[in-house]
C-alpha cells in the first residue's frame, strides 16, 4: 500500500511539473525564451504560424519592434521558428524584411512615423523593369501607440519598390529613394 501511495504521488509530481511547465500564451511562451519585449502589439495567424509583433527596448536604450514566428498551441506547446527587430530610428518609414521557416517565408514589415503616411503599397522590380506592374497594399495595423505595416512576398529587397502614401494619395516615401 505504501509503494502504491508513493508511486501515485510521484507520478502526479511527474505529471502537475510537465503540464505546468508548457506556457500557455504566446505571450508566456515568449518570456520563457528570453524575449525582453514591453508589450505585444499584434498577433497575425498566417499559414506558417502565428506573426507575433512586439514593441523592445534594446540593450543600448534604443526602441525597436520585434518580429517572431511562432508555431504550436497550448496543448502541444510552442515552438520559436525565427524572431529579429527593426529600431526606430526616427525615419518616415522604418522596414526591414523577415525570413522564416524552410521555405524561406518573406514578410517586409516596419513601422510608419510620418503622420502623413497613410498607406503602404510594394511593387517588385527586376532589372530596371517592373516585374509586378501594379503597387499592392501592405496590411496596415494601428496598435498601442505604434502603425506598423506588413506584407508577405515572394521576392528579396533588392527587387523592391516601396511607397508611403498620404491619404489624398500623395507619395511621402520612396525606397529606393528618388532621384
Amino acid at each position: 500500500m505504501l509503494k502504491r501511495n508513493l508511486f501515485l504521488t510521484v507520478t502526479f509530481i511527474i505529471v502537475f511539473t510537465i503540464v505546468g511547465c508548457v506556457p500557455n500564451t504566446i505571450e508566456e511562451f515568449l518570456r520563457k525564451e528570453g524575449k525582453d519585449y514591453n508589450q505585444i502589439l499584434y498577433i497575425e495567424q498566417m499559414y506558417v504560424g502565428s506573426i507575433v509583433f512586439y514593441d523592445y527596448i534594446h540593450s543600448d536604450g534604443q526602441k525597436g519592434i520585434g518580429i517572431a514566428l511562432v508555431k504550436g498551441n497550448q496543448k502541444q506547446g510552442w515552438e520559436s521558428i525565427s524572431s529579429m527587430g527593426v529600431g526606430i530610428r526616427g525615419e518616415d518609414l522604418e522596414w526591414d524584411i523577415f525570413r522564416a521557416g524552410d521555405k524561406e517565408f518573406l514578410l517586409i514589415y516596419g513601422i510608419i512615423q510620418n503622420p502623413n503616411i497613410e498607406k503602404v503599397q510594394l511593387k517588385e522590380i527586376g532589372d530596371n523593369q517592373s516585374v509586378n506592374q501594379s503597387f499592392e497594399d501592405a496590411t496596415k495595423i494601428n496598435t498601442k501607440g505604434y502603425r506598423l505595416w506588413f506584407k508577405q512576398v515572394s521576392y528579396d529587397l533588392k527587387n523592391i519598390e516601396i511607397m508611403g502614401l498620404s491619404s489624398q494619395g500623395y507619395v511621402q516615401y520612396t525606397y529606393p529613394p528618388s532621384k
